[in-house]
């Protein structure tokens, strides 16, 4: 087994036929990913991937493990995993031979420690799914609802037999299903031994009363949790994740390892949406009336006229409000940022999608981490006043202790762009 080390964005080079299997991979990444970027894009001799992290299998036992771009992202797998909501587009490449090394498969390995550790808390806490249903049943005395139509029908010759309708556990759900098809197919291509062993284990004590070796049915990736079994949210999140592109899996034994890869912008995204929610909550907590919103349209282009022109409405990343008054908008850029100041686009969607919801702040929000900047605009009216650049350190994993870290520093920057004395200081500095 040969990996080849890359970095997202960065050009590598490749010989013949390992470029025509790169070619190929990338081809199934679209179809399992769609993307809403490119992929690959090359040159004679170079190749680049982007918007893409994790493993990309090649086949011939040749794998690309793509780092992302941004410095210093040393601990960049745990704070994927830590992101991951079943929503993201996730690929799961093809065979792996025995003895793929442990520092190849970082990403595999941490996303079946992390399985591990939820689906245990989760056994612990409820025991195994159990669904109730209601079943259609014979039976020799009265135990149920009795169906008077049906027993009428044949009571002449047997009416000592009683059709009945009556709600029983079900032995077997289509959730447990999942969790153990995921659990045994990470067990598998675990390189960890204590990983492997947890996940088995947890994969027999759930499958209690379910057929040895059943497939999950079509389509359960996509089904909520119901809500008396939330206790398993956060294993069945990770699950979703693995189990929308279970056709690439084939059956569990057949396979020593898979290889699994991202794309990589929706996750600044989700880090976005998150770091407002503990904006919200550290806020609340303080007897601050914040609130956000991610997404929704905002109008901004109405047409005079009718076909063929449109409306158009942007639609910002996040928004935040204080006492039910507009903050600030955010806009999340995956891409390298230069220090100094942002892209022209960029800076463009930040100011008219700002102006169209009517902020006083714009923000720009990258993946690496840097401190505030903060520009003055003008032309405007006011709305918006201030342009901000924001580092989030998206592949920077935050421990427990320090979950907050981010919110607080988008409260800091939120209070000092409110504070009366914060124009004057800005242009004196101007």
């Amino acid at each position: 087994m040969h990996c080849i080390d890359v970095i997202e964005g960065e050009d590598f080079p490749l010989k013949g036929n390992e470029a025509e299997r790169l070619r190929e991979a990338v081809a199934r990444l679209r179809v399992q990913l769609k993307p809403s970027f490119s992929l690959l894009s090359e040159r004679p001799g170079t190749f680049r991937l982007t918007n893409v992290v994790g493993t990309v299998d090649l086949g011939a036992g040749l794998v690309l493990q793509v780092a992302p771009k941004v410095e210093g992202a040393a601990d960049w797998v745990t704070a994927v995993v830590a992101l991951l909501t079943g929503k993201e587009g996730i690929d799961v490449a093809g065979e792996r031979r025995a003895g793929f090394s442990k520092s190849h498969n970082r990403l595999l390995d941490a996303i079946a420690r992390t399985y591990l550790r939820r689906l245990e808390r989760a056994f612990r806490q409820e025991g195994p799914i159990v669904l109730m249903e209601r079943r259609s049943v014979e039976l020799p005395g009265l135990s149920g609802r009795l169906d008077v139509t049906r027993w009428a029908r044949t009571a002449l010759w047997r009416p000592h037999v009683f059709p009945v309708v009556r709600t029983e556990f079900a032995q077997d759900n289509p959730f447990t299903r999942g969790l153990v098809h995921v659990a045994d197919t990470l067990a598998h291509i675990s390189t960890d031994q204590k990983t492997r062993s947890g996940l088995r284990a947890l994969a027999r004590d759930l499958s209690v009363g379910t057929p040895m070796n059943a497939p999950p049915p079509n389509g359960i990736g996509n089904r909520a949790l119901p809500e008396q079994w939330s206790a398993y949210k956060p294993a069945w999140s990770l699950a979703m994740a693995v189990l929308r592109k279970t056709s690439l899996f084939g059956p569990t034994g057949g396979h020593a390892g898979v290889g699994l890869a991202i794309e990589a912008w929706p996750l600044l995204e989700t880090l976005l949406e998150r770091t407002l929610q503990a904006v919200q909550r550290v806020g609340n907590a303080k007897g601050r009336a914040l609130s956000y919103r991610v997404q929704g349209d905002i109008p901004l282009l109405t047409p005079r006229g009718g076909l063929p022109q449109e409306p158009f409405s942007p639609k910002p990343d996040g928004r935040l409000y204080e006492n039910g008054k507009l903050v600030a908008t955010f806009e999340a850029k995956y891409s390298a940022y230069s220090g100094s100041i942002p892209q022209r686009g960029h800076i463009y969607q930040a100011l008219t999608t700002a102006a169209a919801c009517g902020a006083t702040t714009a923000v720009l929000v990258y993946p690496e981490t840097f401190d505030p900047q903060l520009w003055d605009v003008t032309g405007l009216s006011g709305q918006p006043m201030v342009l901000a650049a924001v580092g989030l350190g998206l592949y920077k994993w935050l421990p427990p202790n320090e979950a907050d870290a981010r919110a607080e520093m988008l409260l800091a920057l939120v209070d000092r762009l409110n504070a009366p004395a914060f124009a004057p200081k800005l242009m004196a500095v101007a």
